[in-house]
C-alpha cells in the first residue's frame, strides 16, 4: 500500500461493472466491438474529428475498450495461464480510503477502467457545458 490508499492487488473479473454479468464475456467482447465501430463511424463519417474535446474523450474510451478487450479475449489464452483466467479482466489497482463506505476497498481496477471512466466523464462535461457554448459555423450562402 501507498500511504493507505493506494496499493496493488492482482484479481480477475469475469464480468464487468463491478463483476456484474459474471460469465458473459461473449457479449461485453461483442458490445466492444459494436462500440468501437460506432465511434470510428462518427470520427470518420460524421466529421467527429473536428472536435478535439469528444476526439480526446472517445480516445481514452477505445482505449479503455482495447485494453479490457484485449484481457477478456486474447490474454487468457496464452501458454501457462489457467483456465479460470481466460475471459476475464485482469484488475491490479487497489484504492481504500478506510471507515468511508463504498471506497472500504473500492473494487479493484486497471488502467483501462479508468480510462473508460475519464473518457466518459469528458463525453458527459461536454455535453452538459462544452457543446450549446460553441459558436456556431457562418453560412457562406446568407450575405452579411
Amino acid at each position: 500500500m501507498v500511504g493507505e490508499v493506494f496499493g496493488f492487488q492482482a484479481s480477475l473479473n469475469a464480468g464487468a461493472l463491478f463483476g456484474l454479468g459474471h460469465g458473459y464475456s461473449y457479449v461485453f467482447a461483442g458490445v466492444s466491438v459494436v462500440f468501437l465501430a460506432l465511434i470510428l463511424f462518427w470520427l470518420l463519417f460524421l466529421n467527429g474529428w473536428r472536435d478535439r474535446w469528444m476526439v480526446v474523450a472517445t480516445g481514452l474510451i477505445s482505449a479503455g475498450i482495447l485494453g479490457n478487450f484485449y484481457d477478456r479475449i486474447g490474454l487468457g489464452f496464452g501458454q501457462g495461464y489457467p483456465e479460470s483466467a481466460r475471459y476475464c479482466v485482469r484488475d491490479w489497482i487497489l484504492f481504500r480510503l478506510e471507515g468511508v463506505p463504498f471506497f472500504d476497498p473500492w473494487p479493484n481496477f486497471n488502467l483501462a477502467d479508468s480510462f473508460l471512466v475519464v473518457g466518459a466523464g469528458l463525453v458527459l462535461i461536454h455535453a452538459m457545458f462544452v457543446s450549446g457554448k460553441q459558436p456556431a459555423a457562418p453560412n457562406p450562402e446568407t450575405p452579411e
